[in-house]
């Protein structure tokens, strides 16, 4: 039941031939130099399975064949013709010669023995080896999280996982003179990826490795061999893990670095949003600022309104006004018309007074006064000492002509100072008798004397009188 059970899980989850030969092909760098030693290349591959590595070795120029407890591998072998045969690993080295092999090889045995075995197998590999030759051994990498934890354990022949430092020091303890670790098969793009994830720590790292253990012989034998040795293959979990560390620490910087320039974004924004509010406030003030303007404004257009109303009202009684004014000018200046005509009429009738006979007797009296005037701005007793011998022989004269002393009379009236100072003079000289000041004399209703006068300069006289009258009256109305 066992045998085709395994031949199944290796089909299953071993992978094709064809891939398993592509992986095993890194060693072929390893044992290429020793056809150049030896003319004869025996190699023995312990636990061969479906014969893989074997068919390289025979494919290279290796005397190789291969042994293998598990019938169903043994049954794919011999289907390929590969020289495989039953055998236990341990018990067929112990049967060879002494520096019988060039090459003994074990890939994924080691894991499936006990320890105290795996020394004895590596003790008898030293034992059968020639000098320089190699053993290789090949085991799943326990240093792979997830190979070492899960998938080591798929396989139910598996004993424990046997770490690379383990292996590597069993072969330098036991002889071997030098040792080459090789991580295997691990992702090709894991090598060059930017940035290392978790799940790439984890399950990233070489799942397979292998110890190539070199038998020591001459230098110039083992110079044939360094440029294999001296090679760097895979991918280990602390390269993996300081890639992730840096990777994270990568992140983290640009993580900080992006939360000081989100930081100085932010303090450039909060800067913008304060200078933002307060332009804002500066705005609402502006706002509240116009609004009382606007509301000042709206006042003071409303006050305008009504004054300009009030205005409108003046204007309208202003313009009644006017229309009264223009009324009165048109009947002023009818008025004026009637008195340039009345004024027309009045030089003419007062032409006919210069022109008439009571003028010209006046005339004398008119020079008298005039006199008068001129002695006025005399001192006072000089023209008093003047006056009297003159005034007396001119009322002398006045007397002697009745109708002069009449009409002289009725204009001396006119002057009640004047009048009642010249009649104590001529009473005082004896010019007057105890006659009445009215006798004889005819006064109007304003006290003035128009008796002398004919009735033709009583009429023009009463008439300029009424004339001037109405004049006084139209000037007084127009101011």
């Amino acid at each position: 039941m066992m045998e085709p059970f395994y031949r199944a899980f290796e089909e299953r989850l071993r992978g094709s031939r064809e891939l398993i030969k592509e992986r095993q092909a890194v060693y072929l760098s390893f044992i290429e130099p020793l056809k150049a030693l030896y003319s004869s290349c025996p190699a023995l591959d312990l636990g061969c399975g479906r014969g893989e590595w074997l068919e390289i070795l025979l494919e290279n120029g290796f005397e190789a064949r291969g042994i293998d407890l598990d019938q169903g591998m043994l049954e794919v072998c011999g289907t390929l013709n590969l020289p495989a045969e039953r055998g236990e690993a341990l018990d067929t080295l112990r049967r060879l010669a002494d520096e019988s092999q060039v090459l003994v090889s074990g890939l994924h045995i080691v894991e499936h023995m006990p320890f105290e075995c795996l020394q004895q197998l590596v003790a008898e590999a030293l034992r059968v080896l020639k000098p320089a030759g190699l053993l290789i051994l090949e085991s799943p990498n326990a240093e792979n999280l997830v190979v070492g934890t899960n998938n080591f354990y798929f396989d139910p022949t598996h004993e424990r996982p046997i770490p690379h430092l383990l292996l590597s020091f069993l072969t330098e303890h036991t002889g071997f003179a030098r040792f080459k670790l090789l991580r295997l098969q691990e992702p090709a793009a894991l090598e060059k990826a930017e940035r290392v994830a978790l799940m790439n720590v984890l399950a990233g790292v070489s799942p397979d490795y292998a110890i190539v253990a070199q038998k020591a012989a001459p230098a110039e034998q083992m110079t044939l061999f360094d440029s294999a040795f001296e090679k760097k293959y895979g991918v280990a979990l602390d390269m993996l893990a300081k890639r992730y560390d840096d990777g994270l620490q990568e992140e983290f910087d640009r993580f900080r670095k992006q939360l000081e320039e989100t930081g100085a974004r932010a303090r450039e924004v909060e800067a913008a949003l304060r200078g933002s509010i307060a332009r804002t406030i500066q705005a609402e003030v502006k706002q509240a600022a116009v609004e009382t303007l606007n509301e000042t404004l709206r006042q003071q257009t409303q006050q305008v309104a009504s004054e300009a109303s009030a205005l409108r009202e003046q204007a309208h009684q202003l313009d009644v006004q006017l229309q009264q004014a223009r009324q009165q000018l048109a009947e002023a200046q009818h008025h004026a018309h009637h008195w340039h005509l009345q004024a027309s009429a009045y030089e003419a009738q007062v032409k006919d007074v210069l022109n008439s006979t009571s003028w010209r007797v006046t005339k004398p009296l008119r020079v008298l006064m005039i006199g008068l005037r001129k002695l006025g701005r005399s001192p006072s007793y000089l023209m008093r000492r003047l006056l009297r011998p003159i005034l007396a022989r001119a009322m002398r004269w006045i007397m002697a002509r009745p109708g002069l002393k009449q009409r002289l009379a009725d204009r001396l009236r006119r002057h009640p100072v004047l009048f009642q100072h010249l009649r104590l003079f001529a009473l005082n000289r004896g010019l007057l008798g105890a006659v009445s000041p009215e006798s004889g004399v005819v006064e109007n209703i304003q006290g003035e004397d128009l008796s002398t006068l004919t009735p033709r300069a009583r009429q023009i006289y009463t008439s300029l009188r009424k004339d001037l009258q109405e004049r006084e009256s139209a000037n007084a109305y127009r101011h």
